[in-house]
């Protein structure tokens, strides 16, 4: 029970937050226009699941996909881009425009079909088999939060 209290809470104040600036007509972040907004590393943590995408400029990349404690399941993406085709997902403050992915299986990795939606400060991928699409968070920006984090226990 106090999980489910610390998660409406968090949700109110994210809304709190994002409030201002979409009431000002700018909480809606336009879909990004140029490859180079999307190409770095991308990852997602649920439960004991972990999803990491790297995406380069020069239009490869790799996608890695840790479903338990084993090995991952890794892809080479021989070619990725940035399609004109947008749209937008309710609760998400990102435009998403359609990322394309063509995917190499690498090892034991078995055959996945992956569409991607890549917005300024998420990406959106639908994995073959899977119930619900994966929302990844730029790594940095993940590395940035739990570096405060432990900056911030480490002084108390």
């Amino acid at each position: 029970m106090p999980y489910r209290s610390i998660t409406v809470w968090v949700v109110v104040l994210g809304v709190l937050a994002v409030l201002p600036g979409c009431l000002a007509g700018g909480g809606i972040l336009p879909a990004p226009d140029e490859p180079a907004e999307v190409a770095k590393t991308w990852i997602a943590v649920h439960g004991d699941s972990v999803v990491r995408l790297s995406l380069k400029n020069d239009g490869t990349g790799a996608l890695a996909i840790n479903l338990a404690k084993g090995p991952p399941s890794v892809y080479r993406i021989r070619s990725w881009r940035l399609d004109r085709e947008t749209c937008y997902v309710n609760g998400v403050i990102d435009s998403l425009r359609r990322l394309p992915l063509d995917l190499e299986p690498v090892g034991q990795a078995q055959p996945r079909t992956v569409t991607g939606w890549a917005g300024r400060t998420t990406i959106r991928l639908d994995v073959s088999g899977w119930g619900r699409p994966v929302w990844l968070t730029p790594e940095q920006e993940v590395e940035d939060r739990i570096r405060q984090t432990r900056e911030g226990m480490a002084a108390r």
